[in-house]
Protein backbone atom coordinates (compact mmCIF):
# COMPACT_ATOMS: atom_id res chain seq x y z
CA UNK A 1 0.00 0.00 0.00
CA UNK A 2 0.91 3.30 -0.24
CA UNK A 3 0.67 6.53 2.41
CA UNK A 4 -0.19 10.12 1.59
CA UNK A 5 -0.36 13.83 3.52
CA UNK A 6 1.25 16.25 4.96
CA UNK A 7 5.06 15.65 5.65
CA UNK A 8 4.56 12.18 3.67
CA UNK A 9 7.16 10.88 0.86
CA UNK A 10 8.16 7.27 -0.55
CA UNK A 11 5.48 5.83 2.67
CA UNK A 12 8.12 8.02 5.09
CA UNK A 13 6.48 10.73 7.54
CA UNK A 14 8.34 13.65 8.16
CA UNK A 15 7.18 15.39 11.41
CA UNK A 16 9.31 18.47 11.20
CA UNK A 17 7.52 18.50 7.00
CA UNK A 18 4.22 17.82 8.21
CA UNK A 19 4.47 20.92 10.63
CA UNK A 20 3.15 20.96 14.73
CA UNK A 21 -0.75 20.05 15.51
CA UNK A 22 -2.58 17.28 13.76
CA UNK A 23 -1.67 15.58 10.80
CA UNK A 24 -4.02 13.17 8.36
CA UNK A 25 -2.46 9.81 6.98
CA UNK A 26 -4.01 8.32 4.36
CA UNK A 27 -3.50 4.46 4.09
CA UNK A 28 -4.15 3.73 0.29
CA UNK A 29 -4.47 -0.63 -0.81
CA UNK A 30 -4.86 -1.87 -4.07
CA UNK A 31 -4.99 -5.41 -4.71
CA UNK A 32 -5.05 -5.20 -8.44
CA UNK A 33 -8.58 -4.83 -8.77
CA UNK A 34 -10.37 -3.66 -5.53
CA UNK A 35 -8.66 -0.58 -3.65
CA UNK A 36 -9.57 0.68 -0.20
CA UNK A 37 -8.15 3.29 2.53
CA UNK A 38 -7.82 4.17 6.06
CA UNK A 39 -7.30 7.36 7.75
CA UNK A 40 -5.02 8.00 10.89
CA UNK A 41 -4.03 11.02 12.29
CA UNK A 42 -0.57 11.82 13.72
CA UNK A 43 -0.39 14.69 16.76
CA UNK A 44 3.31 16.18 15.95
CA UNK A 45 4.58 18.16 19.09
CA UNK A 46 6.58 21.14 19.20
CA UNK A 47 10.07 20.08 19.98
CA UNK A 48 11.83 22.55 23.01
CA UNK A 49 14.34 25.42 22.23
CA UNK A 50 17.56 25.47 23.46
CA UNK A 51 19.89 27.75 23.82
CA UNK A 52 23.84 26.95 24.97
CA UNK A 53 26.33 29.59 24.71
CA UNK A 54 29.87 29.53 23.33
CA UNK A 55 32.59 28.57 25.44
CA UNK A 56 35.41 30.08 26.04
CA UNK A 57 38.73 28.48 25.79
CA UNK A 58 40.45 26.80 29.21
CA UNK A 59 43.90 25.41 29.71
CA UNK A 60 44.62 22.03 30.20
CA UNK A 61 45.59 23.10 34.23
CA UNK A 62 42.67 24.38 34.79
CA UNK A 63 40.50 23.28 37.69
CA UNK A 64 37.01 21.78 36.50
CA UNK A 65 34.78 24.28 35.00
CA UNK A 66 31.46 24.34 35.39
CA UNK A 67 29.05 24.55 32.44
CA UNK A 68 25.87 26.29 32.90
CA UNK A 69 25.16 29.03 30.08
CA UNK A 70 22.65 26.56 28.79
CA UNK A 71 18.35 27.05 28.83
CA UNK A 72 15.91 25.90 29.37
CA UNK A 73 17.38 24.78 32.89
CA UNK A 74 16.76 21.01 33.43
CA UNK A 75 18.75 19.50 30.77
CA UNK A 76 21.69 17.21 30.98
CA UNK A 77 25.37 17.67 29.69
CA UNK A 78 27.61 15.44 27.92
CA UNK A 79 30.89 14.35 25.97
CA UNK A 80 33.98 13.75 27.09
CA UNK A 81 35.40 15.48 30.03
CA UNK A 82 32.08 16.16 31.46
CA UNK A 83 30.65 14.77 34.62
CA UNK A 84 27.43 15.96 35.49
CA UNK A 85 27.72 19.89 34.88
CA UNK A 86 31.49 19.94 35.29
CA UNK A 87 34.00 19.62 32.58
CA UNK A 88 37.79 18.76 33.44
CA UNK A 89 40.04 20.09 30.74
CA UNK A 90 42.87 17.37 32.38
CA UNK A 91 41.14 14.38 31.62
CA UNK A 92 40.72 15.08 27.85
CA UNK A 93 43.88 16.62 26.99
CA UNK A 94 44.72 19.79 23.99
CA UNK A 95 42.59 20.04 21.68
CA UNK A 96 38.92 20.58 20.23
CA UNK A 97 36.23 19.07 22.41
CA UNK A 98 32.20 18.46 21.89
CA UNK A 99 30.38 19.50 24.64
CA UNK A 100 26.56 18.89 23.69
CA UNK A 101 23.19 20.11 26.09
CA UNK A 102 20.20 18.16 26.23
CA UNK A 103 16.51 19.59 27.25
CA UNK A 104 13.52 17.19 27.19
CA UNK A 105 10.15 18.95 27.31
CA UNK A 106 7.16 17.55 29.57
CA UNK A 107 5.73 16.32 25.81
CA UNK A 108 8.84 13.74 25.83
CA UNK A 109 10.29 16.24 22.71
CA UNK A 110 14.40 16.36 23.19
CA UNK A 111 16.29 18.96 21.41
CA UNK A 112 19.77 19.22 21.77
CA UNK A 113 22.84 22.06 20.78
CA UNK A 114 26.69 21.16 20.64
CA UNK A 115 29.39 23.27 21.44
CA UNK A 116 33.11 23.17 20.99
CA UNK A 117 35.57 23.82 23.81
CA UNK A 118 38.97 24.37 23.33
CA UNK A 119 41.65 23.08 25.79
CA UNK A 120 44.66 24.57 25.42
CA UNK A 121 48.29 22.89 26.29
CA UNK A 122 50.88 24.89 28.22
CA UNK A 123 53.77 25.49 25.97
CA UNK A 124 57.19 25.29 27.70
CA UNK A 125 58.62 28.54 27.88
CA UNK A 126 62.71 29.13 27.36
CA UNK A 127 64.74 32.18 27.53
CA UNK A 128 68.80 32.40 26.11
CA UNK A 129 71.26 34.49 27.66
CA UNK A 130 71.11 37.86 26.29
CA UNK A 131 74.16 40.16 26.01
CA UNK A 132 75.68 42.97 28.30
CA UNK A 133 74.62 45.77 27.14
CA UNK A 134 75.92 49.39 28.79
CA UNK A 135 73.39 52.27 29.86
CA UNK A 136 74.23 54.46 26.45
CA UNK A 137 73.54 50.91 24.02
CA UNK A 138 70.45 51.91 21.98
CA UNK A 139 67.56 50.12 22.25
CA UNK A 140 67.78 46.33 21.45
CA UNK A 141 64.58 43.72 20.12
CA UNK A 142 64.42 40.84 22.78
CA UNK A 143 64.12 37.21 20.17
CA UNK A 144 65.59 34.97 22.75
CA UNK A 145 62.26 33.56 24.12
CA UNK A 146 61.02 30.60 22.71
CA UNK A 147 58.27 29.63 21.04
CA UNK A 148 58.11 32.87 19.39
CA UNK A 149 55.19 35.00 20.41
CA UNK A 150 55.52 35.69 24.11
CA UNK A 151 55.35 38.76 25.77
CA UNK A 152 58.27 39.78 27.48
CA UNK A 153 58.47 41.88 30.35
CA UNK A 154 60.35 43.61 33.08
CA UNK A 155 62.31 46.68 33.86
CA UNK A 156 63.03 48.67 30.54
CA UNK A 157 60.90 46.53 28.53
Amino acid sequence: GNYSGDGVTSNQFDPSAAGIGRQRVVYTFSNGGCADSAIAFIYVKPAPSVFFGPLANVCITSSPITLSNAFPFGGTFSGPGVSGNQFDPATVGGGAHPITYTYTDGNGCAASRTRTIIVDTIETATFMAVQTFCSNDPSYTLTEGQPSGGIYQGAGV
